[in-house]
């Protein structure tokens, strides 16, 4: 409208006489509402178009003149509004979708990026959890017994120790450690056995080493002795001294780790070192013994058996047995081989006879508590039901499963395995576990 009124002001003011600019060669009073048409739509085109109209009929009835082709202008003029506007409306529809999408846009934007952000530290934060965290304890183990099966030649440290720092490299994270081995375990053997990565040379009186030689057992700088004055100086060349013994208290070498990963050096890893320590002097220890052995099968069951004894009083790791006895009479061949290929990788299966002439199958679970006992039992079952077609009772098998307790010893659970019977029942339920 302002714009408008300037046009017919200016109009009034150097053209008197024409004041509405119908006789010039171009119509320039269609300017206005053209503007209007185009920026605002059809409407406020012809909104302002109306103070033209008005102006004209004023003008015309003073002067009662009107050109010949202000009739052809008027209509020319106003298709043009029309078009403008249609054009400027149709702009503005598109214009309002396209403002509505970007608006929904920016809002799912500002609802994602908080959790964006959020994931994104979370999946930081998983990063140092994983990188500090090493893998599981029934993992470590089930790769130590493959891939260190030693023959009798091998089981000294001379001849392993390589691998051994490879396996702790592995899961615990250690990146330069030192293996020193122990002659009959009364004396370190200088120089070290193997290698793994380059530090700081360790001296045969180090006091960090001699404390771990001479008390059997793990030894860290979180450990409190290390506030004695003797032990100050070696905080920054040692951080972790292991022993690699043996269920029998058999010390083989000490692992010296010299570095490690910050986030990985806390006390589940330590444990897990020290564990896994036991487990390989176990292998060592268990080359020889069935060498030694009348029965190799014996040999290891009661060495697997006592090491997963002490672990549960030192470390109070769980442990379960499973007793399956045997009907000579009614067993059928394809349950006996079923029970034997299902345990998993970490069980140990040992076969014997109890004193009647029946057939024992023992199956050791470490790191089984009675829930996962009673789901190994009923998986076992079910597997027979399905495969055989019968029942325990009618397959000539009976269970028992036994959670076991650091009250318990080698020698009882081997005894009570040759004095058990087959009894027949049909379908018998499994007996409770013995409480730890």
């Amino acid at each position: 409208m302002v714009i408008t009124g300037l046009f017919i002001g200016a109009g009034c003011v150097f053209r008197p006489s024409d004041p509405l600019l119908l006789e010039c060669g171009f119509p320039y009073l269609i300017l206005p509402p053209l503007m209007a048409a185009l920026r605002y739509g059809f409407g406020y085109g012809i909104a302002s178009a109306l103070p033209i109209a008005g102006a004209a009929w004023v003008w015309v009835a003073r002067t009662d003149a009107l050109p010949a082709n202000t009739v052809h202008l008027a209509l020319g003029s106003l298709t043009t509004l029309l078009l403008a506007g249609q054009f400027a409306d149709v702009w503005r529809r598109r214009w309002d979708a396209s403002s509505s999408a970007i608006h929904y846009s920016q809002k799912r934007l500002d609802e994602f990026s908080p959790r964006y952000y959020a994931l994104q530290a979370s999946h930081d934060r998983l990063e140092q959890k994983l990188a500090g965290t090493t893998q599981s304890l029934r993992t470590g183990v089930e790769t130590i017994r493959k891939s260190l099966v030693l023959e009798f030649d091998e089981a000294n440290i001379a001849a392993t120790g390589r691998r051994i720092l490879d396996l702790f490299s592995t899961f615990c994270s250690v990146q330069v450690a030192t293996v020193l081995e122990v002659k009959n375990g009364e004396e370190i053997l200088w120089p070290a056995a193997a290698h793994l990565g380059t530090g700081v040379a360790i001296a045969p009186d180090d006091p960090m080493v001699d404390t771990a030689f001479r008390s059997r057992k793990m030894l860290s700088v979180q450990d409190g002795t290390l506030d004695r004055a003797d032990l100050r100086d070696q905080r920054a060349d040692i951080l972790a001294v292991v022993p690699i013994m043996d269920s029998y208290d058999s010390l083989w070498a000490l692992l010296v780790v010299q570095e490690m990963p910050f986030i990985a050096f806390h006390q589940d890893n330590l444990t897990l070192m020290t564990i896994l320590g036991g487990y390989i002097g176990d292998q060592l220890t268990g080359a020889i013994e069935q060498v030694k052995a009348v029965d190799a099968s014996e040999a290891d069951f009661r060495l697997q058996l006592r090491h997963s004894l002490r672990d549960l009083v030192r470390h109070q790791l769980p442990v379960s047995l499973v007793r399956v006895d045997v009907d000579g009479t009614l067993a059928d061949p394809r349950v006996i081989d079923m029970v034997s290929r299902s345990h998993r990788g970490l069980d140990v299966l040992y076969s014997t006879k109890n004193r009647t002439g029946d057939r024992v199958l023992a199956v050791l679970l470490p790191l089984t508590e009675a829930m996962g006992t009673e789901a190994y039992c009923a998986r076992i079952e079910a597997m027979i039901r399905q495969r055989v077609g019968k029942s325990l009772g009618e397959a000539g098998v009976r269970f028992e499963a036994l959670q076991l307790s650091g009250a318990d010893t080698v020698d009882d659970i081997v005894e009570s395995l040759r004095r058990s019977k087959v009894e027949h029942v049909e379908s018998p339920p499994l007996a409770a576990p013995v409480p730890a």
